[in-house]
């Protein structure tokens, strides 16, 4: 997680750093502290070791390497003896002559030196998200007297919920977007992970508030869709008025809390999820698949073994005990306030030795290292998370969120993307920035792409078809300045 934080972050490396050493102080070796852990990302190969679109890790620069590699092949490709010759100096030369011109424009060498941003790669994804936004159409606001039920369908939550920010200042979207005095901005967008968690603290508040009231008196949600991904998808796109501008009140208080430094009660996991910025897995809003009984190879033979004959059937059974088994004992040490050191886990395995790290997760939501976290190692000297309260406990106000509070998508980490556009004077060219980790690794992303469309009208890029980009744009200025302005609005 500490090689995801972003580029311009430098700070929260330090602190991340700086927490770890302080938990795991007698687990870290010396050499681990001198080598890695000591303040500097270049060696740890995070991304704010170096500029946006850099590859300097040391896995970039094994991919650099075996692309001279390439080079040099093609060069000795007509040689009797490629082995030998390869030796050469010469002929190294020539595949770093072939890799440069691969990589390098020839009339400014310079100018695609380590930063090559596909922008290809994520104008489609964000002009399809733009195209969303303004085809959207609110549902029409029905009368007392009517006898329809009121509908509600709410913007996208990306734009619907972002929050601009001029020099610090939050400012409303129709006060910035398209007003080309503006010098410089950031415009903030919410996570989805950042959404879903604060709605789901929403939710359980909403039903805590109603368990003193009066029989025939309840709340509309329901405990059990507090964590549940699709019901949150759809609660969010369907939030009522005063709801949307109470969610709003929540998210505008975490972002203002987003700082590179360490909050009450907060560890190091809590702070890197917080801090790193890390893409959504593609699929993270599929429902889950139930765990399937087939045999290793995904086919099931007679008497409902797996295609390799024996003991298929016994192995999943086998897995599935082990799994259930490992579950019971760890409720059991919850409730007497430990958890069992993690590598104690590998050692309990049955002899049948079929369970893979898809098993026991180490990160995200039920990993290993929530588990741990969560609940402290005492047995080791490691500050537990205190005062944590499950989420199923809806009658405890959630005041101070928690890390089983989190709704954990695979993949994301990060709270706020930031998107920074800076005007710059006459000689200095417009720059449009970003901490998300595709800007990190290419110099360029879909927020990017958001702010030249909407912000400067820029279409050099979007002729598709018979598209009206004109018209597209006012659209969806007008649907996020009206949208946000009434989440923003007084109640």
């Amino acid at each position: 997680m500490m090689s995801k934080i972003p580029w311009n972050d430098i700070e929260s490396y330090k602190v991340a750093c700086a927490q770890l050493l302080i938990e795991y102080d007698s687990h870290i070796k010396d050499h681990v502290r001198k080598a890695y852990l000591n303040g500097n990302p270049s060696d740890l190969g995070s991304h704010c070791s170096h500029r946006a679109g850099e590859a300097m890790s040391t896995n970039a620069a094994e991919s650099r390497g075996k692309e001279l590699q390439k080079g040099q092949t093609s060069a000795l490709s007509s040689e009797a003896d490629p082995d030998e010759e390869s030796k050469n100096p010469i002929h190294m030369i020539a595949g770093a002559g072939i890799d440069a011109d691969k990589h390098m424009s020839l009339s400014d060498p310079l100018k695609d030196f380590a930063v090559n941003a596909p922008r290809n790669k994520f104008i489609e994804s964000a002009l399809n998200e733009l195209r969303k936004i303004s085809s959207y159409r609110p549902p029409p606001t029905l009368t007392n007297s009517s006898r329809n039920v009121q509908k509600f369908l709410n913007l996208s939550g990306t734009f619907l919920y972002s929050i601009v920010t001029v020099n610090g200042l939050e400012t409303p979207h129709e006060s910035v977007l398209g007003n080309k005095r503006v010098e410089s901005f950031t415009i903030h967008f919410p996570t989805t992970s950042r959404l879903f968690t604060s709605l789901s603290l929403y939710m359980l508040n909403d039903i805590a508030k109603f368990d003193q009231a009066p029989a025939g008196m309840y709340s509309r949600f329901a405990s059990e869709d507090a964590k549940d991904v699709q019901k949150l998808i759809s609660h969010l796109s369907t939030l009522r008025p005063n709801e949307t501008k109470d969610l709003y009140q929540m998210l505008a208080q975490k972002r203002r809390e987003n700082t590179p430094e360490l909050q009450p009660g907060e560890n190091a996991t809590m702070f890197l999820i917080r801090r790193s910025q890390r893409k959504v897995d593609p699929k993270w809003a599929e429902p889950p698949r139930h765990p399937s009984r087939k045999g290793a190879k995904g086919k099931t033979g007679k008497g409902g073994k797996g295609k390799g004959g024996k003991g298929k059937a016994k192995s999943a059974k086998a897995s599935e005990d082990f799994e259930q088994l490992n579950q019971e004992k760890l409720e059991r040490e919850k409730d007497a306030g430990e958890v069992e050191v993690v590598s104690s886990v590998k050692a309990s395995r049955p002899k049948t030795d079929v369970f893979v790290s898809e098993e026991l997760p180490i990160d995200g939501e039920g990993g290993i290292l929530e588990v741990a976290m969560t609940e402290g190692l005492k047995s080791d000297g490691l500050k537990s998370d205190e005062g944590l309260k499950s989420a199923s406990d809806a009658s405890v106000p959630h005041d101070r969120e928690t890390l089983r509070d989190r709704i954990r998508l695979k993949r994301e980490l990060g709270d706020w993307v930031e998107t920074q556009f800076i005007l710059g004077s006459k000689d200095e060219r417009m720059q449009i920035t970003c901490n998300c980790e595709d800007y990190s690794k290419w110099g360029c992303c879909e927020h990017c792409i958001y702010i030249e469309v909407l912000h400067r009208g820029e279409f050099d890029f979007v002729s598709r078809g018979n598209e009206q980009w004109q018209d597209n744009r006012k659209k969806a200025l007008h649907n996020i300045e009206t949208q946000c302005g009434r989440v923003r609005s007084s109640k």
